[in-house]
């Protein structure tokens, strides 16, 4: 049950396109892959905010606002921009910290946060449409779930049966604050 203080308009229409999913992982690795697990975050708070009565209603910006006590979420139009260059910035990061070029990694499961998104975060990238095949299929699918999407996407490679041991992976979540986290795996 959706609790009256937090439904509200500006939080029906977020909460209904995220689908608010729940999914937890426990990932774990045994000795001999103790160094091929690594994990890298980002958190722009340029785009990000709690109104405390400051904020100009007219800012393209991401957070909550409480008006009357009630959450209300704001989401920038700006997500379809900020959201892939911040995951190029995770990949780019992660792949130079461990010696790695985009060319290494053979799989990706990428937060599939709409179909703009996802052509925008190929395109920065560098990737070939269906470098991201696993990432559409799930929004196709299931549609945008929030932070729980990117772990969908993850579970649709595995199911695949595709990797081979030794093949690099990359996930990219988007998260609140306006986070991109990311994991670089080998199998």
């Amino acid at each position: 049950m959706v609790s009256p203080k937090i439904l509200a308009v500006g939080t029906a229409v977020p909460t209904a396109a995220l689908g608010q999913q729940e999914l937890a992982a426990i990932l774990g690795y045994s000795d001999p892959l103790r160094r091929n697990f690594f994990l890298r975050s980002g958190i722009d708070r340029r785009h990000f905010f709690v109104d405390a009565g400051w904020a100009r209603p007219d800012e393209d910006r991401m957070g909550f606002t409480f008006p009357g006590g009630r959450a209300r979420v704001v989401l920038s139009k700006d997500v379809r921009r900020i959201a892939p260059a911040m995951m190029e910035e995770v990949a780019s990061r992660l792949l130079k910290d461990h010696g790695l070029g985009r060319e290494d990694v053979r799989f990706r499961a990428l937060h599939s946060a709409g179909r703009r998104v996802i052509e925008r975060a190929q395109a920065a990238l560098g990737l070939a449409h269906g470098d991201l095949a696993f990432s559409r299929d799930i929004l196709r699918r299931f549609g945008n779930m929030s932070s729980a999407t990117v772990l969908f996407v993850l579970d649709e490679v595995l199911r695949s049966g595709r990797p081979r041991p030794g093949d690099w992976g990359l996930m990219i979540a988007l998260g609140p604050g306006f986070a991109a986290e990311g994991a670089l795996l080998r199998w």
